[in-house]
């Protein structure tokens, strides 16, 4: 992904899930992630399009299940 954009996903995921500034970000999952709800992926979709410009499929977030598995789905659109 463009460094631009990790970092931009990076603040999405520190907002919408309510993490502090120190969490490694490559070991966030939806599994260990209390915040990480329905609410949380439709609030993911509206950042990740008003912030990144890019509209993905919510059954694609639905699907997402980390911010590694998040970072590879925006690179393998050429973000």
């Amino acid at each position: 992904m463009k460094e631009d954009n990790l970092l931009i996903l990076k603040k999405i995921f520190l907002v919408v899930l309510d993490l502090n500034d120190e969490q490694d970000m490559e070991q966030i999952r939806k599994i260990d992630t209390h915040s990480w709800d329905s609410l949380a992926t439709v609030s993911f979709q509206a950042a990740i399009q008003s912030e990144i410009g890019i509209e993905l499929d919510i059954q694609e977030l639905f699907e997402v299940t980390s911010f590694k598995m998040l970072d590879f789905l925006l690179s393998s659109k050429g973000y």
